[in-house]
């Protein structure tokens, strides 16, 4: 069982290029079944083959959110790469703080810290590998549904997005603790995994199992669509091209332009639009894009509100998409829509006025 895991891992890394001899890794390492499997599956690869100078770092985060818990995770970890010859890099935030203060949800702030934190060590060179899975995968593709996600937003996780990597993208968590218990590693479980107070785990322990009472490949069948939607999704870029990623007009969307392109493909060149001036793309729907694709039907002048306090305008053969900063700067240069005029009339007591407009 665990050659045969390694031997799938490494030809599913060959097959995206994820790593290279002698390329720096750091690793995310919470401790759970798919981290310590990650990290067991890195250390093997290390010792042999073409990989056999890889050079990795673990980091953990401890998010001061479960106490004596989290203080046992880290340990854990701690413990783990003393063992495995892996140095470890060990990062403390409040996360609850950072939520309230930026006014996110607890699982957004630990995630924009945790990636800070990697990209951090990284520094310039290094590849960062995560431990997503084939269920991580089939759970974002339904949440991503669910939140009214356009159709390219079903490909879900990415195999590699920047340096980011994941190997065990399609290694399911069966096949995954099954190797950990062929090697007898052991792991711990976080007790926020087990409760239903995040949307992503009333997916996972709630919703998953009631598919595969239906069907027992549901989250198979649902990655088969992620990989669809992902191809399909090349194709769309390509069609839409970078022929206006220039500085100059990424907040300028050319109406002509936008009505030579397929539906699916206005849909991304407006989201890439979008996501220039907001700097993300989550919690932009199609109900937003289909707001801003309406403004090529109405007449100069007309704006629709988006999220991040972005606006989107129509001016003569283009639209704008103003972010919440040149806002102010936007009304205080525009024109008048008309003139007013206003006349005096010299009035005495008891002069009658006439009805007539």
């Amino acid at each position: 069982m665990s050659s045969e895991f390694i031997d799938k891992i490494r030809e599913y890394m060959d097959s995206f290029g994820m790593l290279s001899p002698g390329r720096r890794v750091v690793v995310g390492v919470s401790g759970g079944a798919d981290s310590v499997a990650l990290l067991r599956v890195l250390c093997e690869l290390r010792g042999s083959g073409e990989y056999g100078n890889l050079l990795l770092t673990a980091v953990h985060i401890n998010h001061m959110i479960r106490g004596e818990e989290a203080d046992r995770d880290e340990h854990f970890v701690q413990k783990l790469c003393e063992t495995l010859g892996v140095e470890l890099k060990v990062f403390c935030k409040d996360i609850p703080a950072m939520a309230r203060e930026q006014h996110l949800t607890e699982e957004e702030a630990g995630r924009l810290f945790r990636y800070e934190c990697f990209e951090n060590e990284a520094g310039e060179a290094a590849r960062i590998a995560v431990a997503h899975n084939k269920d991580d995968l089939a759970e974002t593709v339904l949440y991503n549904m669910i939140r009214g996600s356009s159709i390219l937003g079903l490909a879900g996780i990415k195999p590699v997005r920047g340096r980011i990597i994941r190997p065990l993208l399609m290694t399911s968590r069966e096949e995954i603790e099954a190797y950990l218990a062929s090697i007898s590693q052991d792991y711990i479980t976080d007790s926020t995994n087990l409760k239903t107070d995040y949307a992503r785990n009333k997916i996972r322990l709630s919703i998953m199992p009631e598919l595969k009472k239906i069907n027992e490949g549901a989250a198979e069948h649902i990655v088969d669509i992620a990989m669809d939607a992902e191809r399909l999704g090349d194709d769309i870029r390509r069609e839409v091209g970078d022929s206006d990623s220039s500085k100059e007009s990424s907040n300028i969307i050319d109406i002509d332009r936008l009505l030579g392109l397929t539906s699916l493909a206005q849909g991304e060149l407006i989201l890439q639009k979008l996501e220039y001036v907001a700097g993300r793309r989550k919690d932009i729907t199609r109900e937003h894009i289909s707001l801003v694709r309406g403004l090529a039907d109405l007449e100069s002048g007309k704006r629709v509100s988006l999220p991040y306090g972005m606006t989107a305008e129509r001016v003569y053969g283009n639209i704008i998409i103003h972010g919440p900063s040149d806002e102010a700067a936007q009304d205080a240069k525009q024109e008048p829509a008309g003139k007013l005029v206003i006349e005096t009339f010299p009035y005495a007591t008891g002069m009658e006025i006439s009805r007539d407009p």
